[in-house]
């Protein structure tokens, strides 16, 4: 079933959720591939992988960063139904882990790389994240302003990658695993001709063609979104993932002497941070079902046996009698 992003939660209508700063919004995805074994969009925009070649599909998947993530070997895809403009501003993120820097056909692997678009005279605005011939680097192509990343990603290992074009600014920014590598000025197709491209994207694979460019490495976690996202965001979405945009919990004070988060401690274990002694908790999904319980033990819950989504966690203090509930992503 593809998991939507925009969840019933009705029967958690008394439950405070105020805004959180470095939150992305959800609401500005275009498109949201978490590849939790299978190839569905679960933004509210129905984006549609289709393989290139009807007979090589995508068909492994792995622990990636967050639940699995998709292997992209020779496998290339395009997409339907994208409303992605590369000259309009956006974020583009996604972790990668590369089991090659080389493609097994001409030319360099592309992580993406749009389609054309009519007339070259009045389209092709830009040709987002693919990899550069010269030093094998991460490369960003953007109305003639070319990107590479200071260094070779590694083989074998996940990295985070995000691309973020701010048309107002006229700026694009490349961060490798949260960190700003490089900055350019947008070109002046973009900047000053205002050219656009709306045509689809291929994933794993050159533009026009099923065999240039192919990639091999696993994607996690991809997402473009309309939003022009900020340093302090990205990070916030490389550490609790993108499905409710980089928030892990709320953080609605009940009042001003009480004080809750719930934060990531490892894969396996929420961690709560409070200036109360909770003894127990609940876990619900977002149907009301009661999936776990238990004490808690040196401020940490166990979630290993959970999967990747939303869920409701109910704590309880039997020395002050307080009980906080709060929603979380996984």
């Amino acid at each position: 079933m593809m998991k939507k992003l925009l969840y019933s939660l009705s029967f958690f209508a008394l439950i405070a959720t105020p805004t959180v700063a470095q939150t992305a919004d959800v609401n500005q995805y275009i498109m949201y591939f978490p590849f939790d074994n299978d190839l569905n969009d679960a933004s509210s925009q129905n984006v549609v992988l289709n393989p290139k070649i009807p007979t090589s599909v995508v068909d492994t998947y792995a622990p990636g960063q967050f639940g699995d993530a998709a292997l992209f070997n020779d496998k290339p895809y395009i997409t339907s139904n994208s409303i992605f403009n590369a000259g309009d501003s956006f974020s583009i993120l996604m972790w990668v882990n590369f089991n090659s820097l080389t493609s097994s056909g001409p030319g360099t692997p592309k992580l993406m790389h749009q389609e054309d678009e009519g007339p070259t005279s009045t389209f092709l605005a830009g040709r987002p994240l693919q990899i550069a011939t010269a030093a094998v680097t991460v490369n960003t192509s953007f109305g003639e302003a070319v990107s590479n990343s200071s260094s070779t990603p590694p083989l074998n290992t996940w990295v985070h990658i995000a691309l973020v074009m701010d048309k107002t600014a006229q700026t694009v920014k490349l961060y490798i695993d949260g960190v700003e590598d490089t900055s350019n000025t947008i070109g002046n197709p973009i900047k000053v001709d205002n050219k656009t491209n709306s045509a689809q994207i291929s994933v794993g694979v050159q533009k026009n063609s099923t065999t240039a460019g192919l990639l091999d490495a696993y994607i996690d976690d991809f997402v473009i979104t309309t939003e022009v996202l900020d340093a302090a965001t990205i990070n916030n979405i490389i550490t609790n993932g993108a499905a409710a945009g980089g928030l892990l919990s709320t953080d609605d004070a009940i009042s001003d002497d009480v004080r809750l988060q719930l934060y990531r401690n490892d894969q396996n274990q929420l961690k709560v941070d409070s200036n109360i002694s909770f003894d127990r908790y609940l876990i619900y999904n977002t149907l009301g079902q009661q999936l776990n319980s238990g004490a808690l033990e040196q401020d940490s819950i166990e979630i290993d046996a959970l999967s990747k989504g939303i869920y409701i966690v109910k704590l309880f203090s039997e020395t002050t009698g307080h009980v906080l509930t709060r929603k979380v992503a996984l």
